[in-house]
């Protein structure tokens, strides 16, 4: 075989580009790749944050929700003066939750209006106790003299 005819084996199509020609465009295939890669990367990244940031929000929105929510009633015992025991449903307010829990996180200013000027009266349901009122003496001037 002639030389001619090994290039026409080797390259039915005609001349091969140089070598350095060749890498050249496979170097820029590849930094056209990387710079996609990049963009997607950064845009994953910002969609991350805005992900983060939603969930803040919604945690917020969704505390703010629980707060303001009517007090739910909780049992309690109370003492009488008579020395009988009573059991009391009074409502617990965010205020009491978190003295309840012993929280000493402030709670938002809002939130800290609204329980000193509710929208609607707590419900409070309790039975009545009925007392006998102890009798008092006091002494006069003349038993203590």
């Amino acid at each position: 075989m002639s030389e001619s005819a090994d290039r026409e084996v080797a390259s039915p199509i005609g001349e091969r580009p140089p070598a350095w020609k060749m890498n050249r465009q496979l170097f820029n295939m590849i930094n056209g790749l990387q710079a996609m890669v990049d963009e997607n990367r950064a845009s994953t990244e910002s969609n991350i944050d805005r992900l983060k940031t939603s969930l803040v929000n919604v945690t917020l929105l969704i505390t703010s929700v629980l707060e303001r929510l009517p007090p739910r009633p909780v049992a309690v015992t109370a003492t009488t003066g008579a020395g009988r025991q009573q059991r009391v449903v009074e409502p617990v307010t965010p205020m009491r939750a978190r003295e309840r829990q012993g929280l000493d996180s402030p709670m938002p200013q809002d939130m800290r209006q609204a329980e000193k000027e509710p929208d609607r009266p707590p419900i409070v349901v309790a039975k009545e106790v009925s007392q006998v009122p102890e009798e008092v003496t006091i002494p006069t001037e003349k038993e203590i003299a």
